[in-house]
Protein backbone atom coordinates (compact mmCIF):
# COMPACT_ATOMS: atom_id res chain seq x y z
CA UNK A 1 0.00 0.00 0.00
CA UNK A 2 1.07 3.60 -0.62
CA UNK A 3 1.28 4.40 3.08
CA UNK A 4 4.35 2.13 3.35
CA UNK A 5 6.09 4.13 0.63
CA UNK A 6 5.15 7.38 2.34
CA UNK A 7 6.29 6.18 5.75
CA UNK A 8 9.69 5.17 4.37
CA UNK A 9 9.99 8.51 2.60
CA UNK A 10 9.06 10.34 5.79
CA UNK A 11 11.59 8.33 7.83
CA UNK A 12 14.41 8.95 5.34
CA UNK A 13 13.74 12.66 4.80
CA UNK A 14 13.56 13.16 8.55
CA UNK A 15 16.83 11.30 9.20
CA UNK A 16 18.60 13.35 6.49
CA UNK A 17 17.00 16.61 7.56
CA UNK A 18 15.61 17.36 4.11
CA UNK A 19 12.21 18.45 2.80
CA UNK A 20 9.94 15.66 1.58
CA UNK A 21 8.80 16.58 -1.95
CA UNK A 22 6.58 13.74 -3.21
CA UNK A 23 5.69 13.17 -6.84
CA UNK A 24 2.24 14.07 -8.08
CA UNK A 25 -0.38 11.35 -8.08
CA UNK A 26 -3.05 9.53 -6.10
CA UNK A 27 -1.94 7.66 -2.95
CA UNK A 28 -4.23 5.29 -1.04
CA UNK A 29 -3.43 4.66 2.63
CA UNK A 30 -4.60 1.62 4.60
CA UNK A 31 -2.76 2.83 7.74
CA UNK A 32 -1.79 6.27 8.98
CA UNK A 33 1.62 7.80 8.29
CA UNK A 34 3.51 9.26 11.25
CA UNK A 35 5.38 12.54 10.75
CA UNK A 36 8.21 14.07 12.80
CA UNK A 37 9.21 17.23 14.63
CA UNK A 38 10.93 19.72 12.37
CA UNK A 39 9.65 17.82 9.35
CA UNK A 40 8.53 19.53 6.13
CA UNK A 41 6.39 18.25 3.29
CA UNK A 42 6.27 20.44 0.21
CA UNK A 43 3.67 19.59 -2.39
CA UNK A 44 2.24 21.77 -5.13
CA UNK A 45 4.79 24.57 -4.76
CA UNK A 46 6.94 22.62 -7.26
CA UNK A 47 6.07 22.22 -10.96
CA UNK A 48 5.84 19.02 -12.97
CA UNK A 49 5.67 19.00 -16.81
CA UNK A 50 4.52 22.58 -16.91
CA UNK A 51 1.62 22.25 -14.44
CA UNK A 52 1.23 22.17 -10.69
CA UNK A 53 1.60 18.81 -9.02
CA UNK A 54 -1.60 17.28 -7.74
CA UNK A 55 -0.98 15.10 -4.71
CA UNK A 56 -3.99 13.23 -3.34
CA UNK A 57 -3.74 11.24 -0.10
CA UNK A 58 -6.84 9.06 0.29
CA UNK A 59 -8.18 6.68 2.92
CA UNK A 60 -8.26 3.05 1.83
CA UNK A 61 -9.69 1.33 4.92
CA UNK A 62 -12.94 1.99 6.74
CA UNK A 63 -12.59 3.24 10.33
CA UNK A 64 -9.08 4.72 10.00
CA UNK A 65 -8.28 7.05 12.90
CA UNK A 66 -6.45 9.44 10.57
CA UNK A 67 -4.48 9.59 7.31
CA UNK A 68 -1.54 11.69 8.52
CA UNK A 69 -0.55 11.76 12.20
CA UNK A 70 1.24 15.05 12.82
CA UNK A 71 1.10 14.78 16.63
CA UNK A 72 4.89 14.90 16.86
CA UNK A 73 5.27 17.63 14.21
CA UNK A 74 6.52 20.44 16.43
CA UNK A 75 8.01 23.30 14.40
CA UNK A 76 7.12 21.57 11.13
CA UNK A 77 5.53 22.80 7.92
CA UNK A 78 3.13 20.83 5.74
CA UNK A 79 1.92 22.36 2.49
CA UNK A 80 0.48 21.79 -0.93
CA UNK A 81 -1.51 18.53 -1.06
CA UNK A 82 -5.02 17.08 -0.74
CA UNK A 83 -6.25 14.75 1.99
CA UNK A 84 -9.52 12.87 1.51
CA UNK A 85 -11.16 10.60 4.05
CA UNK A 86 -13.65 9.33 1.40
CA UNK A 87 -16.10 8.77 4.27
CA UNK A 88 -13.74 6.12 5.69
CA UNK A 89 -11.27 8.02 7.90
CA UNK A 90 -12.26 9.93 11.03
CA UNK A 91 -9.55 12.59 10.60
CA UNK A 92 -7.53 13.82 7.68
CA UNK A 93 -4.64 15.21 9.76
CA UNK A 94 -4.37 14.55 13.49
CA UNK A 95 -2.40 16.92 15.76
CA UNK A 96 -2.42 15.74 19.38
CA UNK A 97 -0.14 17.87 21.53
CA UNK A 98 1.64 19.57 18.65
CA UNK A 99 3.03 23.12 18.90
CA UNK A 100 4.70 25.57 16.54
CA UNK A 101 3.51 23.79 13.38
CA UNK A 102 2.36 25.37 10.11
CA UNK A 103 -0.27 24.02 7.71
CA UNK A 104 -0.52 25.78 4.37
CA UNK A 105 -2.54 25.28 1.18
CA UNK A 106 -4.05 21.90 2.08
CA UNK A 107 -7.45 20.63 0.96
CA UNK A 108 -9.27 18.32 3.37
CA UNK A 109 -12.45 16.50 2.43
CA UNK A 110 -14.95 13.80 3.40
CA UNK A 111 -13.59 13.05 6.87
CA UNK A 112 -16.21 11.70 9.28
CA UNK A 113 -15.03 13.70 12.35
CA UNK A 114 -12.78 16.53 11.10
CA UNK A 115 -10.47 17.38 8.24
CA UNK A 116 -7.83 18.86 10.57
CA UNK A 117 -7.95 18.44 14.35
CA UNK A 118 -5.81 19.96 17.09
CA UNK A 119 -6.10 18.11 20.41
CA UNK A 120 -4.74 18.31 23.93
CA UNK A 121 -5.28 15.15 26.00
CA UNK A 122 -2.87 16.36 28.72
CA UNK A 123 -0.34 13.59 28.04
CA UNK A 124 2.14 15.90 26.30
CA UNK A 125 3.53 19.40 26.78
CA UNK A 126 0.38 20.90 25.30
CA UNK A 127 -1.16 21.96 22.00
CA UNK A 128 -0.53 25.60 21.13
CA UNK A 129 0.93 28.20 18.76
CA UNK A 130 -0.03 26.49 15.49
CA UNK A 131 -1.04 28.32 12.31
CA UNK A 132 -3.34 27.25 9.47
CA UNK A 133 -3.26 29.29 6.25
CA UNK A 134 -5.17 29.04 2.95
CA UNK A 135 -6.58 25.60 3.73
CA UNK A 136 -10.04 24.39 2.78
CA UNK A 137 -12.31 21.73 4.30
CA UNK A 138 -15.14 20.31 2.19
CA UNK A 139 -17.98 17.86 2.89
CA UNK A 140 -17.01 16.94 6.46
CA UNK A 141 -20.31 16.13 8.22
CA UNK A 142 -19.16 16.94 11.79
CA UNK A 143 -16.33 19.50 11.57
CA UNK A 144 -14.13 20.91 8.85
CA UNK A 145 -11.50 22.19 11.30
CA UNK A 146 -11.62 21.21 14.98
CA UNK A 147 -9.90 22.34 18.17
CA UNK A 148 -10.54 19.53 20.65
CA UNK A 149 -9.81 19.65 24.36
CA UNK A 150 -10.11 16.18 25.87
CA UNK A 151 -8.17 17.06 29.04
CA UNK A 152 -6.09 20.25 28.75
CA UNK A 153 -6.15 23.65 27.05
CA UNK A 154 -5.62 24.20 23.35
CA UNK A 155 -4.22 27.71 23.01
CA UNK A 156 -3.23 30.15 20.30
CA UNK A 157 -4.43 28.29 17.21
CA UNK A 158 -4.35 30.91 14.45
CA UNK A 159 -6.47 30.50 11.31
CA UNK A 160 -5.60 32.80 8.39
CA UNK A 161 -7.72 32.95 5.21
CA UNK A 162 -9.22 29.46 5.42
CA UNK A 163 -12.48 28.10 4.00
CA UNK A 164 -15.06 25.52 5.10
CA UNK A 165 -17.76 24.39 2.68
CA UNK A 166 -20.72 22.10 3.37
CA UNK A 167 -19.57 20.96 6.82
CA UNK A 168 -21.59 20.35 9.98
CA UNK A 169 -19.50 23.03 11.72
CA UNK A 170 -16.91 24.75 9.59
CA UNK A 171 -14.56 25.76 12.42
CA UNK A 172 -15.35 23.92 15.64
CA UNK A 173 -14.15 23.91 19.26
CA UNK A 174 -15.24 20.80 21.10
CA UNK A 175 -14.65 18.69 24.21
CA UNK A 176 -14.15 19.98 27.75
CA UNK A 177 -12.52 23.11 26.37
CA UNK A 178 -10.64 25.69 28.31
CA UNK A 179 -8.52 27.13 25.52
CA UNK A 180 -7.35 30.71 25.18
CA UNK A 181 -6.50 33.25 22.48
CA UNK A 182 -7.45 31.32 19.36
CA UNK A 183 -8.04 33.55 16.32
CA UNK A 184 -9.93 33.46 13.04
CA UNK A 185 -8.73 35.96 10.42
CA UNK A 186 -10.56 36.41 7.09
CA UNK A 187 -12.41 33.12 7.47
CA UNK A 188 -14.85 31.91 4.84
CA UNK A 189 -17.68 29.51 5.71
CA UNK A 190 -20.35 28.48 3.22
CA UNK A 191 -23.34 26.13 3.50
CA UNK A 192 -22.37 24.88 6.97
CA UNK A 193 -24.70 24.21 9.89
CA UNK A 194 -22.51 26.61 11.91
CA UNK A 195 -19.67 28.62 10.39
CA UNK A 196 -17.59 29.17 13.55
CA UNK A 197 -18.45 27.70 16.97
CA UNK A 198 -16.02 29.27 19.43
CA UNK A 199 -15.72 28.43 23.12
CA UNK A 200 -12.24 29.72 24.01
CA UNK A 201 -11.36 32.74 26.08
CA UNK A 202 -10.02 35.79 24.28
CA UNK A 203 -11.18 34.69 20.83
CA UNK A 204 -10.61 37.10 17.94
CA UNK A 205 -12.82 36.78 14.84
CA UNK A 206 -11.58 39.48 12.47
CA UNK A 207 -12.95 39.89 8.96
CA UNK A 208 -14.34 37.00 6.96
CA UNK A 209 -17.22 36.16 4.65
CA UNK A 210 -20.11 33.93 5.75
CA UNK A 211 -22.67 32.74 3.22
CA UNK A 212 -25.75 30.49 3.45
CA UNK A 213 -24.97 28.91 6.85
CA UNK A 214 -27.44 28.01 9.59
CA UNK A 215 -25.56 30.19 12.12
CA UNK A 216 -22.55 32.14 10.87
CA UNK A 217 -20.77 32.77 14.18
CA UNK A 218 -21.69 31.31 17.58
CA UNK A 219 -19.69 32.21 20.69
CA UNK A 220 -20.72 29.91 23.49
CA UNK A 221 -19.39 29.16 26.94
CA UNK A 222 -18.17 25.59 27.51
CA UNK A 223 -20.37 25.52 30.61
CA UNK A 224 -23.92 26.33 29.61
CA UNK A 225 -25.08 26.53 33.20
CA UNK A 226 -23.05 29.63 34.01
CA UNK A 227 -21.35 32.35 32.02
CA UNK A 228 -17.56 32.30 31.94
CA UNK A 229 -15.13 35.15 31.32
CA UNK A 230 -14.26 35.12 27.63
CA UNK A 231 -13.41 38.65 26.50
CA UNK A 232 -13.73 38.01 22.78
CA UNK A 233 -14.17 40.24 19.75
CA UNK A 234 -15.99 39.96 16.42
CA UNK A 235 -15.07 42.71 13.95
CA UNK A 236 -15.38 43.47 10.26
CA UNK A 237 -17.44 40.42 9.28
CA UNK A 238 -19.78 40.02 6.27
CA UNK A 239 -22.94 37.91 6.47
CA UNK A 240 -25.01 36.95 3.42
CA UNK A 241 -27.84 34.65 4.45
CA UNK A 242 -30.30 32.51 2.56
CA UNK A 243 -33.44 33.98 4.17
CA UNK A 244 -35.84 35.21 1.47
CA UNK A 245 -33.00 35.32 -1.06
CA UNK A 246 -33.92 34.10 -4.55
CA UNK A 247 -31.75 31.21 -5.73
CA UNK A 248 -30.11 30.66 -2.33
CA UNK A 249 -29.97 27.21 -0.69
CA UNK A 250 -33.16 26.59 1.28
CA UNK A 251 -31.54 24.40 3.95
CA UNK A 252 -31.15 27.23 6.48
CA UNK A 253 -32.76 30.49 7.57
CA UNK A 254 -29.51 32.12 8.55
CA UNK A 255 -28.69 33.65 11.95
CA UNK A 256 -25.65 35.91 11.61
CA UNK A 257 -24.14 36.22 15.12
CA UNK A 258 -25.25 34.39 18.27
CA UNK A 259 -23.68 34.77 21.74
CA UNK A 260 -24.62 32.31 24.51
CA UNK A 261 -23.40 32.26 28.12
CA UNK A 262 -20.43 34.54 27.50
CA UNK A 263 -18.84 37.54 29.23
CA UNK A 264 -17.44 40.68 27.64
CA UNK A 265 -17.97 39.90 23.95
CA UNK A 266 -17.49 42.94 21.71
CA UNK A 267 -19.24 42.94 18.33
CA UNK A 268 -17.93 45.87 16.29
CA UNK A 269 -18.72 46.47 12.61
CA UNK A 270 -20.60 43.81 10.66
CA UNK A 271 -22.63 43.77 7.43
CA UNK A 272 -25.75 41.58 7.56
CA UNK A 273 -28.35 40.90 4.85
CA UNK A 274 -30.88 38.13 4.12
CA UNK A 275 -30.65 36.66 7.61
CA UNK A 276 -33.72 35.66 9.60
CA UNK A 277 -31.90 36.95 12.69
CA UNK A 278 -29.09 39.50 12.84
CA UNK A 279 -27.34 39.73 16.23
CA UNK A 280 -28.62 37.72 19.20
CA UNK A 281 -27.05 37.93 22.66
CA UNK A 282 -28.86 35.74 25.19
CA UNK A 283 -29.84 36.84 28.68
CA UNK A 284 -27.12 34.69 30.26
CA UNK A 285 -24.37 36.78 28.64
CA UNK A 286 -22.95 39.72 30.58
CA UNK A 287 -21.08 42.95 29.76
CA UNK A 288 -21.34 42.56 25.99
CA UNK A 289 -21.57 45.35 23.41
CA UNK A 290 -22.85 45.76 19.86
CA UNK A 291 -21.54 48.61 17.72
CA UNK A 292 -21.80 49.81 14.10
CA UNK A 293 -23.69 46.81 12.70
CA UNK A 294 -25.24 47.48 9.30
CA UNK A 295 -28.53 45.67 8.75
CA UNK A 296 -29.54 45.41 5.10
CA UNK A 297 -32.55 43.94 3.34
CA UNK A 298 -34.64 40.98 4.51
CA UNK A 299 -33.47 40.70 8.12
CA UNK A 300 -36.56 39.72 10.05
CA UNK A 301 -35.17 40.28 13.57
CA UNK A 302 -32.13 42.59 13.37
CA UNK A 303 -31.23 42.67 17.09
CA UNK A 304 -32.25 40.74 20.19
CA UNK A 305 -30.10 41.83 23.13
CA UNK A 306 -30.34 41.33 26.90
CA UNK A 307 -30.33 43.72 29.82
CA UNK A 308 -27.32 46.03 30.01
CA UNK A 309 -25.83 45.08 26.64
CA UNK A 310 -24.29 48.28 25.27
CA UNK A 311 -25.63 49.28 21.87
CA UNK A 312 -24.12 51.90 19.55
CA UNK A 313 -25.04 52.76 15.99
CA UNK A 314 -24.08 56.01 14.31
CA UNK A 315 -25.02 58.88 16.61
CA UNK A 316 -26.97 56.58 18.92
CA UNK A 317 -25.32 55.17 22.02
CA UNK A 318 -27.34 53.35 24.62
CA UNK A 319 -27.08 50.93 27.51
CA UNK A 320 -30.60 49.52 27.58
CA UNK A 321 -32.36 47.81 30.41
CA UNK A 322 -34.49 46.05 27.83
CA UNK A 323 -34.30 45.56 24.07
CA UNK A 324 -36.69 43.70 21.85
CA UNK A 325 -36.55 43.17 18.13
CA UNK A 326 -39.50 41.97 16.14
CA UNK A 327 -43.26 41.94 16.49
CA UNK A 328 -44.42 41.93 20.06
CA UNK A 329 -46.58 43.87 22.47
CA UNK A 330 -44.56 44.92 25.51
CA UNK A 331 -45.90 46.15 28.81
CA UNK A 332 -43.11 48.10 30.47
CA UNK A 333 -42.31 47.99 34.16
CA UNK A 334 -41.28 51.24 35.87
CA UNK A 335 -37.72 50.00 36.50
CA UNK A 336 -37.10 49.65 32.78
CA UNK A 337 -35.68 53.12 32.27
CA UNK A 338 -33.83 52.67 28.95
CA UNK A 339 -35.46 50.80 26.10
CA UNK A 340 -34.50 50.03 22.53
CA UNK A 341 -37.27 48.94 20.19
CA UNK A 342 -35.95 47.61 16.91
CA UNK A 343 -38.86 47.86 14.51
CA UNK A 344 -37.57 45.53 11.80
CA UNK A 345 -40.31 44.86 9.28
CA UNK A 346 -43.02 44.74 11.92
CA UNK A 347 -45.48 46.86 13.79
CA UNK A 348 -44.90 46.53 17.54
CA UNK A 349 -46.71 48.03 20.50
CA UNK A 350 -45.05 49.47 23.59
CA UNK A 351 -47.57 49.92 26.39
CA UNK A 352 -47.01 52.15 29.41
CA UNK A 353 -49.37 52.28 32.41
CA UNK A 354 -49.66 55.66 34.03
CA UNK A 355 -51.92 54.27 36.76
CA UNK A 356 -49.13 52.04 38.08
CA UNK A 357 -48.48 53.20 41.64
CA UNK A 358 -44.74 52.60 41.19
CA UNK A 359 -44.60 55.46 38.70
CA UNK A 360 -43.82 58.71 40.50
CA UNK A 361 -44.52 62.08 38.93
CA UNK A 362 -41.34 62.94 37.02
CA UNK A 363 -40.33 59.34 36.34
CA UNK A 364 -39.39 58.69 32.73
CA UNK A 365 -38.32 56.21 30.07
CA UNK A 366 -35.66 56.71 27.42
CA UNK A 367 -36.94 54.96 24.30
CA UNK A 368 -35.23 54.65 20.91
CA UNK A 369 -35.43 52.67 17.71
CA UNK A 370 -32.30 51.45 15.95
CA UNK A 371 -30.94 52.84 12.69
CA UNK A 372 -31.12 49.56 10.75
CA UNK A 373 -31.99 50.22 7.11
CA UNK A 374 -34.25 47.15 7.24
CA UNK A 375 -36.54 48.96 9.67
CA UNK A 376 -39.69 49.60 7.67
CA UNK A 377 -42.02 48.98 10.58
CA UNK A 378 -42.94 51.11 13.56
CA UNK A 379 -43.47 51.04 17.31
CA UNK A 380 -46.79 52.33 18.59
CA UNK A 381 -46.57 53.74 22.12
CA UNK A 382 -49.77 53.90 24.16
CA UNK A 383 -50.97 54.03 27.76
CA UNK A 384 -52.97 50.96 28.70
CA UNK A 385 -54.63 52.89 31.52
CA UNK A 386 -55.95 55.65 29.22
CA UNK A 387 -53.36 58.38 29.70
CA UNK A 388 -52.55 60.94 27.01
CA UNK A 389 -49.32 62.23 25.44
CA UNK A 390 -48.23 65.66 24.27
CA UNK A 391 -44.94 67.03 22.95
CA UNK A 392 -42.96 66.12 19.83
CA UNK A 393 -41.44 63.04 18.19
CA UNK A 394 -39.19 63.67 15.17
CA UNK A 395 -41.05 66.29 13.09
CA UNK A 396 -44.46 65.30 14.42
CA UNK A 397 -46.21 67.45 17.01
CA UNK A 398 -48.24 65.55 19.60
CA UNK A 399 -51.32 67.39 20.86
CA UNK A 400 -52.82 65.35 23.68
CA UNK A 401 -53.09 62.05 21.77
CA UNK A 402 -53.78 58.58 23.15
CA UNK A 403 -50.89 57.01 21.18
CA UNK A 404 -48.03 57.92 18.85
CA UNK A 405 -45.68 56.12 16.46
CA UNK A 406 -41.90 55.84 16.55
CA UNK A 407 -40.08 54.88 13.36
CA UNK A 408 -36.50 54.24 12.31
CA UNK A 409 -34.05 56.46 14.17
CA UNK A 410 -36.56 58.04 16.55
CA UNK A 411 -35.68 58.54 20.20
CA UNK A 412 -37.77 60.03 22.98
CA UNK A 413 -37.85 60.78 26.67
CA UNK A 414 -41.34 59.97 27.98
CA UNK A 415 -41.98 61.55 31.39
CA UNK A 416 -44.96 61.27 33.73
CA UNK A 417 -46.40 64.78 34.24
CA UNK A 418 -49.38 63.88 36.40
CA UNK A 419 -51.95 61.15 36.93
CA UNK A 420 -53.31 61.45 33.37
CA UNK A 421 -50.55 62.88 31.18
CA UNK A 422 -47.12 62.04 29.70
CA UNK A 423 -44.69 64.56 28.18
CA UNK A 424 -42.83 63.38 25.05
CA UNK A 425 -39.54 65.02 24.15
CA UNK A 426 -38.32 63.30 21.01
CA UNK A 427 -36.08 63.66 17.99
CA UNK A 428 -34.84 61.69 15.01
CA UNK A 429 -31.11 60.93 14.93
CA UNK A 430 -31.11 60.49 11.13
CA UNK A 431 -32.65 63.81 10.08
CA UNK A 432 -31.27 67.21 11.18
CA UNK A 433 -32.71 69.01 14.18
CA UNK A 434 -35.90 70.86 13.23
CA UNK A 435 -36.59 68.79 10.09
Amino acid sequence: PDNEYWQRAADISNSLGIVLTPSGGDYRFTEKVNLYAGHAIKGSAGRLTGSYKKINLMAGTDGMDCILDASACHYSKLEGFNVSGLGLAKLGIKCNGVFGAEFDDIQLSECTVAGLQFENDNTKLGCYANTVTKCVAIDCPVSGFDIYSSAGSVNLIIYNNNTAINCGVGFNETGLFSGRSCAYHDTNAERCGVGILSRNKGVQIIGGYYEYNGVDINIKSPNSSAAEGQSGKISGTTHLGSYKRAGAPTTYDTEAIVVNYAYNIKIDTAWIVNCKKGVTVDGNSKHCSVKNVFIGSEVETPFNLPLHCEFEQGSQKFTPTILYSGEKNISVLPEYKNLIMDTGNFTSTLSLDISNEDYMVGSSHEVMTSLSTANTGKVTVNDSSGGIFFGQIGSARLGYVTSFDMKRGDSATITKLNDTTWIVNGKNSITPEGW
